[in-house]
Parts: structure tokens; C-alpha cells; sequence
């Protein structure tokens, strides 16, 4: 096992197709696809075939109206930002709506002692570390906000948060 490569989808399964596997096991819901001023602008097939940050999969309508108003028939990138599981809606954005520099962490696990104020966060398997501050929130106390020095895009609600000073690992939560 040492020797095998990297994985990034459901490793302990082996090597299959991840949406063909969703797709025998779950099926097909489709749904709407929304930006993120809730106009829908496409379709979707299943709300568990898409992870924030996926480019693609999902289908558009032929225009889409831009942030100053104005209707354009060449689609820029989109990104998925988010999922409402209530109305089976898949939200998308572009450009600066990808972006995020607040996010909240719970179920955090500390290697030795809580740890509040500056550190390096990463919230991808073997993704960079970025600057950020770890705040406790006072109405609960056992969750935590992180402010990004930088926004960066991905932050998705599932995926863990680890902490670091220099090389040390201080500890990890949940994204929520």
C-alpha cells in the first residue's frame, strides 16, 4: 500500500468510476441550477454527483445575466458555490462569487491545547497552507470562526480544516 499513488476519490472502494457509482447506487435526482442571485440558469442531474469548486458536470442555459444587468450569450466559467437540499438546487458563481475568506469550524480535535489566533490552515488533502485567524465564537464556545488573510476558493461545508504554526499540527475540525 505504500507504494500506491495518491487518491482523491473514494480510495477504499478501488478504482471506479465515482459517478457511475453514485449513479447505480442513488440514481438520478435532476434539479435546477441557480447563480447566486437565485435565477435559475440550468440543470443538474443529482446534487450528490457535484463538490464545491467542481467545474463541471451540470448544464447551462445559452445566456445568463451578468452582475450590471446586462444579458450575454458567452458563459463565463462556473464554479459550484453552493447546494439547497430543500429545493434540489444547485448554486453557481463566477469570478469573485467563488471566493471566500470567513468560513466556521466544530468538532474541533486539539493535538495538545486550544489554540486562538494566528496560524496556517489547509482545507485540502496536500493543498496549500494559508494565513488565517482562528477565533472562538462566544455564544457556543466550542465552535470556531476562521478569517483568510486571502480569499481563496473551495471552502465547502464536510471538509475538514487542519491547523498549523510552522510545521506543527495543532489540530482540526469540520467545515460547517
Amino acid at each position: 500500500m505504500a507504494s500506491k499513488p495518491d487518491s482523491q476519490g473514494i480510495c477504499f472502494i478501488g478504482e471506479i468510476n465515482v459517478h457511475q457509482f453514485l449513479k447505480d447506487r442513488l440514481g438520478e435526482n435532476p434539479g435546477e441550477v441557480v447563480n447566486t442571485e437565485g435565477e435559475v440558469i440550468g440543470e443538474h442531474k443529482g446534487l450528490w454527483f457535484y463538490t464545491i469548486g467542481q467545474r463541471h458536470g451540470f448544464t447551462l442555459k445559452g445566456k445568463i445575466r451578468t452582475s450590471n444587468e446586462q444579458w450575454k450569450h458567452v458563459i463565463p466559467p462556473f464554479y459550484v458555490v453552493g447546494k439547497n437540499s430543500e429545493k434540489n438546487q444547485l448554486i453557481v458563481g463566477f469570478g469573485e462569487e467563488t471566493l471566500k475568506d470567513t468560513f466556521h469550524v466544530r468538532n474541533m480535535h486539539w493535538m495538545k491545547e486550544e489554540y486562538l489566533g494566528k496560524a496556517g490552515v489547509r482545507i485540502r488533502h496536500g493543498g496549500k497552507i494559508f494565513p488565517a485567524t482562528v477565533q472562538k465564537n462566544k455564544e457556543t464556545q466550542r465552535e470556531y470562526t476562521i478569517l483568510m488573510d486571502e480569499k481563496i476558493q473551495g471552502i465547502a461545508e464536510g471538509q475538514s480544516a487542519v491547523f498549523y504554526k510552522g510545521e506543527e499540527c495543532l489540530g482540526g475540525g469540520i467545515i460547517f
